[in-house]
Protein backbone atom coordinates (compact mmCIF):
# COMPACT_ATOMS: atom_id res chain seq x y z
CA UNK A 1 0.00 0.00 0.00
CA UNK A 2 0.98 3.55 -0.93
CA UNK A 3 0.33 6.94 -0.60
CA UNK A 4 -0.40 9.40 -2.85
CA UNK A 5 2.77 10.19 -3.71
CA UNK A 6 6.34 11.48 -2.50
CA UNK A 7 7.22 15.06 -2.43
CA UNK A 8 10.47 14.23 -4.90
CA UNK A 9 7.92 12.40 -7.15
CA UNK A 10 8.29 13.85 -10.48
CA UNK A 11 4.79 14.43 -12.29
CA UNK A 12 5.27 13.66 -16.25
CA UNK A 13 2.93 11.14 -15.99
CA UNK A 14 -0.25 9.64 -14.03
CA UNK A 15 0.22 6.04 -12.71
CA UNK A 16 -1.46 4.16 -10.26
CA UNK A 17 0.78 5.26 -7.02
CA UNK A 18 -0.91 6.63 -4.24
CA UNK A 19 0.25 10.06 -2.20
CA UNK A 20 1.12 10.14 1.38
CA UNK A 21 -0.37 11.32 3.01
CA UNK A 22 -2.09 7.85 1.06
CA UNK A 23 -1.49 5.00 0.98
CA UNK A 24 -2.80 2.16 -1.61
CA UNK A 25 -0.50 -0.97 -3.52
CA UNK A 26 2.60 0.51 -4.67
CA UNK A 27 3.92 -0.47 -7.96
CA UNK A 28 7.41 -1.37 -7.90
CA UNK A 29 9.54 -2.82 -11.06
CA UNK A 30 10.96 -5.61 -10.65
CA UNK A 31 13.67 -5.14 -13.57
CA UNK A 32 15.21 -2.40 -11.40
CA UNK A 33 15.98 -3.91 -8.00
CA UNK A 34 17.68 -2.03 -5.46
CA UNK A 35 21.13 -2.84 -3.19
CA UNK A 36 19.61 -3.72 0.36
CA UNK A 37 21.87 -2.00 2.88
CA UNK A 38 22.37 -4.22 5.89
CA UNK A 39 21.12 -3.58 8.84
CA UNK A 40 20.85 -4.72 12.49
CA UNK A 41 18.27 -6.24 14.68
CA UNK A 42 17.40 -3.86 17.56
CA UNK A 43 15.75 -4.60 20.46
CA UNK A 44 13.73 -2.03 21.57
CA UNK A 45 10.48 -2.35 20.24
CA UNK A 46 7.84 0.20 19.67
CA UNK A 47 5.08 -1.48 18.43
CA UNK A 48 5.49 -5.05 18.29
CA UNK A 49 2.29 -6.49 16.19
CA UNK A 50 2.67 -10.01 15.45
CA UNK A 51 0.13 -10.63 12.59
CA UNK A 52 2.07 -12.13 9.57
CA UNK A 53 5.09 -13.58 8.52
CA UNK A 54 6.21 -10.72 6.59
CA UNK A 55 5.90 -8.10 9.20
CA UNK A 56 7.06 -9.38 12.92
CA UNK A 57 7.29 -5.79 13.86
CA UNK A 58 6.74 -1.98 13.44
CA UNK A 59 8.81 -0.09 15.00
CA UNK A 60 10.10 3.30 15.06
CA UNK A 61 12.86 4.49 12.20
CA UNK A 62 16.54 4.06 12.90
CA UNK A 63 19.84 5.31 11.31
CA UNK A 64 20.50 2.23 9.75
CA UNK A 65 16.92 1.87 7.93
CA UNK A 66 17.79 4.90 5.51
CA UNK A 67 19.24 2.29 2.71
CA UNK A 68 15.70 0.17 2.88
CA UNK A 69 13.92 2.89 3.29
CA UNK A 70 15.29 4.58 0.41
CA UNK A 71 14.89 1.34 -1.94
CA UNK A 72 10.69 1.26 -0.71
CA UNK A 73 10.10 4.57 -1.34
CA UNK A 74 12.45 5.02 -4.71
CA UNK A 75 10.40 1.62 -6.07
CA UNK A 76 7.01 3.01 -4.80
CA UNK A 77 7.30 6.77 -6.08
CA UNK A 78 9.40 7.14 -8.70
CA UNK A 79 8.07 7.47 -12.25
CA UNK A 80 10.28 5.82 -15.28
CA UNK A 81 11.55 6.97 -18.07
CA UNK A 82 11.18 5.23 -21.38
CA UNK A 83 15.18 5.71 -22.32
CA UNK A 84 17.04 3.84 -20.28
CA UNK A 85 20.01 5.81 -20.12
CA UNK A 86 17.73 9.05 -19.01
CA UNK A 87 15.75 6.64 -16.50
CA UNK A 88 19.49 5.42 -14.98
CA UNK A 89 20.23 9.21 -14.23
CA UNK A 90 17.12 10.31 -12.87
CA UNK A 91 16.58 7.39 -10.76
CA UNK A 92 20.07 7.98 -9.03
CA UNK A 93 18.52 11.48 -8.70
CA UNK A 94 15.66 10.53 -7.06
CA UNK A 95 17.54 8.15 -4.96
CA UNK A 96 19.76 10.47 -3.58
CA UNK A 97 16.95 13.12 -2.39
CA UNK A 98 15.44 10.14 -0.73
CA UNK A 99 17.97 9.37 1.24
CA UNK A 100 19.46 13.05 2.05
CA UNK A 101 15.84 13.89 3.39
CA UNK A 102 15.37 10.91 5.30
CA UNK A 103 18.71 11.26 6.48
CA UNK A 104 18.17 15.41 7.51
CA UNK A 105 14.58 14.01 8.87
CA UNK A 106 16.29 12.14 10.95
CA UNK A 107 19.29 14.59 11.83
CA UNK A 108 16.25 16.93 13.31
CA UNK A 109 13.35 15.06 13.99
CA UNK A 110 11.39 16.52 17.04
CA UNK A 111 9.41 13.36 18.08
CA UNK A 112 6.72 16.05 19.03
CA UNK A 113 5.92 16.38 15.46
CA UNK A 114 7.16 13.75 13.15
CA UNK A 115 7.40 10.15 13.68
CA UNK A 116 8.31 7.40 10.75
CA UNK A 117 7.76 3.69 11.10
CA UNK A 118 9.14 0.86 9.11
CA UNK A 119 7.77 -2.96 9.46
CA UNK A 120 10.62 -5.60 9.62
CA UNK A 121 10.72 -8.79 7.58
CA UNK A 122 10.83 -11.97 9.09
CA UNK A 123 14.45 -12.98 10.40
CA UNK A 124 17.33 -10.63 11.23
CA UNK A 125 19.13 -9.23 7.98
CA UNK A 126 15.96 -8.85 5.88
CA UNK A 127 15.33 -6.18 3.95
CA UNK A 128 12.34 -3.84 5.24
CA UNK A 129 8.64 -4.17 4.55
CA UNK A 130 7.16 -1.58 4.45
CA UNK A 131 7.37 2.24 5.63
CA UNK A 132 5.07 5.44 6.66
CA UNK A 133 5.27 8.59 8.22
CA UNK A 134 3.48 11.06 10.49
CA UNK A 135 3.36 14.10 11.25
CA UNK A 136 1.63 17.34 12.65
CA UNK A 137 0.16 19.95 9.90
CA UNK A 138 -1.75 23.06 10.24
CA UNK A 139 -2.91 23.71 6.18
CA UNK A 140 -5.36 25.88 6.40
CA UNK A 141 -7.16 24.23 3.65
CA UNK A 142 -6.89 20.82 4.93
CA UNK A 143 -7.94 22.20 8.64
CA UNK A 144 -11.28 23.51 6.63
CA UNK A 145 -11.51 20.65 4.84
CA UNK A 146 -11.96 18.73 8.07
CA UNK A 147 -14.02 20.88 9.94
CA UNK A 148 -14.42 20.94 14.05
CA UNK A 149 -13.18 17.73 14.23
CA UNK A 150 -9.40 18.85 14.06
CA UNK A 151 -8.89 22.25 15.55
CA UNK A 152 -5.72 24.29 14.39
CA UNK A 153 -3.82 21.02 13.92
CA UNK A 154 -3.59 17.81 12.61
CA UNK A 155 -1.93 14.68 12.13
CA UNK A 156 -0.80 13.85 8.56
CA UNK A 157 0.06 10.70 7.24
CA UNK A 158 2.64 10.58 4.35
CA UNK A 159 5.43 8.52 1.95
CA UNK A 160 3.85 5.07 2.90
CA UNK A 161 5.11 2.55 0.88
CA UNK A 162 4.92 -1.35 1.22
CA UNK A 163 7.20 -3.55 -0.71
CA UNK A 164 5.53 -5.63 -3.75
CA UNK A 165 6.44 -9.15 -2.55
CA UNK A 166 5.18 -8.33 0.93
CA UNK A 167 1.70 -6.69 0.15
CA UNK A 168 -2.00 -8.27 1.03
CA UNK A 169 -0.64 -9.53 4.61
CA UNK A 170 -1.45 -6.61 6.76
CA UNK A 171 1.74 -4.65 6.60
CA UNK A 172 -0.12 -1.05 5.54
CA UNK A 173 -3.19 -1.87 8.30
CA UNK A 174 -0.22 -2.29 10.76
CA UNK A 175 1.92 0.63 9.28
CA UNK A 176 -1.41 2.74 9.66
CA UNK A 177 -2.02 1.62 13.25
CA UNK A 178 1.25 2.89 14.57
CA UNK A 179 0.54 5.98 12.96
CA UNK A 180 -2.87 6.29 14.23
CA UNK A 181 -1.46 5.29 17.65
CA UNK A 182 1.07 8.37 17.72
CA UNK A 183 -1.34 10.44 16.58
CA UNK A 184 -3.35 9.95 19.47
CA UNK A 185 -0.53 10.20 21.66
CA UNK A 186 -0.17 13.02 20.13
CA UNK A 187 -3.71 14.51 21.60
CA UNK A 188 -4.94 14.30 18.15
CA UNK A 189 -8.00 13.25 17.07
CA UNK A 190 -7.85 13.27 13.55
CA UNK A 191 -5.60 11.61 10.83
CA UNK A 192 -5.75 13.11 7.27
CA UNK A 193 -3.68 11.48 3.81
CA UNK A 194 -3.78 12.14 -0.02
CA UNK A 195 -4.60 9.62 -2.36
CA UNK A 196 -4.56 9.72 -6.04
CA UNK A 197 -7.87 10.12 -7.94
CA UNK A 198 -7.19 7.19 -10.38
CA UNK A 199 -6.16 4.97 -7.84
CA UNK A 200 -9.30 2.85 -6.92
CA UNK A 201 -7.64 0.22 -4.98
CA UNK A 202 -5.95 2.81 -2.68
CA UNK A 203 -8.84 4.60 -1.79
CA UNK A 204 -11.00 1.46 -1.01
CA UNK A 205 -7.99 0.23 0.90
CA UNK A 206 -8.10 3.43 2.94
CA UNK A 207 -12.02 3.27 3.12
CA UNK A 208 -11.87 0.13 5.18
CA UNK A 209 -9.68 1.02 7.22
CA UNK A 210 -12.31 3.86 8.32
CA UNK A 211 -10.92 6.63 5.95
CA UNK A 212 -13.72 9.06 4.59
CA UNK A 213 -12.79 10.66 1.50
CA UNK A 214 -13.54 14.68 2.39
CA UNK A 215 -12.82 16.64 -1.37
CA UNK A 216 -10.91 16.04 -4.41
CA UNK A 217 -8.09 18.97 -5.61
CA UNK A 218 -9.11 21.61 -8.53
CA UNK A 219 -8.18 20.89 -11.90
CA UNK A 220 -5.73 23.19 -11.83
CA UNK A 221 -3.28 20.68 -10.59
CA UNK A 222 -3.46 19.06 -13.94
CA UNK A 223 -2.76 21.91 -15.45
CA UNK A 224 0.46 22.12 -13.81
CA UNK A 225 1.46 18.79 -14.26
CA UNK A 226 0.05 17.01 -11.26
CA UNK A 227 -2.27 14.42 -10.38
CA UNK A 228 -5.68 15.32 -8.63
CA UNK A 229 -5.34 13.84 -5.39
CA UNK A 230 -8.45 13.28 -2.89
CA UNK A 231 -8.15 14.24 0.76
CA UNK A 232 -9.42 11.44 3.25
CA UNK A 233 -9.45 11.42 6.92
CA UNK A 234 -10.48 9.51 10.27
CA UNK A 235 -12.00 10.71 13.23
CA UNK A 236 -10.18 8.56 15.76
CA UNK A 237 -12.44 9.40 18.66
CA UNK A 238 -15.11 6.98 17.19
Amino acid sequence: MRTASHPFATQKRSSCLLRVGSQATATFDKKRPCNQGSWKQGRQLVLAVHISQAARVVREIREEDVEDITCLQAKAFYDPWDNVWIDNFFLKLFEADVRGIINSKLKDQDKSRFQAFVAEGNGSGTPLTGVVEVSLQSSQEVVQALGAASGETYAYIACMAVAENSRRKGIALQLLQAAEKQAMQWDQNVTALHVYTTNDVAVKAYEKAGYTPLKRDGRWRTLLGARQRILMCKNLMT
